[in-house]
């Protein structure tokens, strides 16, 4: 599970994403996003919480060889992290990284 806080701007923005374009059961707060990388299927689940903190709390790696599927879960707070800034990507928000030349470099 990784934890991030995020300006309220990009919270908005990515809770917005995931209400249109994951999966949630009703009265659970967890999305389920399923994305698409070299062949190997993933579905993240995403818990955005209060004060513009959001918790991805493992991804679903899915793969399929010689007509078997096989899973894998995946618990590495960099690769969840790097998961979760797909998702802000996706989500319409390009400005996830200081410009360059700013002071806080």
């Amino acid at each position: 599970m990784t934890l991030r806080k995020m300006k309220k701007e990009e919270y908005d923005l990515l809770v917005t994403y995931l209400s249109q374009n994951a999966r949630s059961k009703p009265y659970c707060p967890i999305y389920e996003k399923d994305i698409t990388l070299d062949g190997d299927s993933y579905t993240l689940f995403i818990q955005p919480g209060r004060h513009n903190y959001v918790n991805i709390l493992y991804a679903l790696r899915t793969s399929r060889a010689g007509g078997e599927v096989n899973y894998q879960m995946i618990v590495k707070d960099i690769v969840l992290i790097s998961f979760l800034e797909v998702l802000i990507y996706l989500s319409g928000n390009l400005n996830i990284r200081p410009q360059e030349g700013s002071e806080n470099s």
